[in-house]
């Protein structure tokens, strides 16, 4: 949408840049309430709403993984970064290593995580409407593995995990 490079964060680095591509300048964006390390980043397009997940909070080497979410809205940036008030009713511990992969304008699947049995592969599914994880249902457990026949990205992602 922006044809352009967004830098976010760092190692206990709450700075966000923009590239302006046609002054070819970095432009300062609002700065994030929570410095983290390899945070998980996902481009909501339709909303125009940045999200930057999880992630190692302070220094990389602090070992304090979070399972804060905070959100910038494009449109109104002046609001600067919000953190998101989401309900986890999916029993993952989203304190832990996370990726996303979205499923369609409304869902992101989220996998890592850790479940009370400690699986490190968990599934679930963060609902950007009504900002809830839940767990993944059998149903679309099953439409995605029909899904990942045709995609490698996700065959390897719902390939390795069982859900309960």
């Amino acid at each position: 949408v922006f044809n352009t490079i967004m830098v976010i964060g760092g190692d206990n680095v709450t700075s966000v840049e923009i590239l302006d591509p046609i002054t070819n300048r970095w432009l300062l964006l609002p700065e994030l309430n929570i410095a983290r390390s390899n945070s998980v980043f996902y481009f909501d397009k339709p909303r125009g709403i940045m999200y930057v997940m999880f992630g190692v909070e302070g220094g990389f080497t602090s070992g304090k993984y979070s399972d804060v979410i905070e959100f910038l809205d494009l449109t109104s940036i002046t609001n600067g970064w919000l953190i998101l008030d989401y309900k986890n009713k999916s029993q993952i511990d989203l304190r832990s290593y996370m990726n996303v992969y979205p499923i369609n304008n409304d869902l992101l699947l989220l996998y890592g995580g850790v479940t009370f049995r400690n699986n490190t592969k968990s599934l679930c599914v963060f609902n950007l409407v009504k900002n809830e994880v839940n767990k993944i249902s059998q149903k679309m457990l099953k439409s995605l593995r029909i899904e990942a026949k045709k995609n490698r990205q996700l065959s390897a992602i719902v390939g390795v995990s069982e859900c309960k």
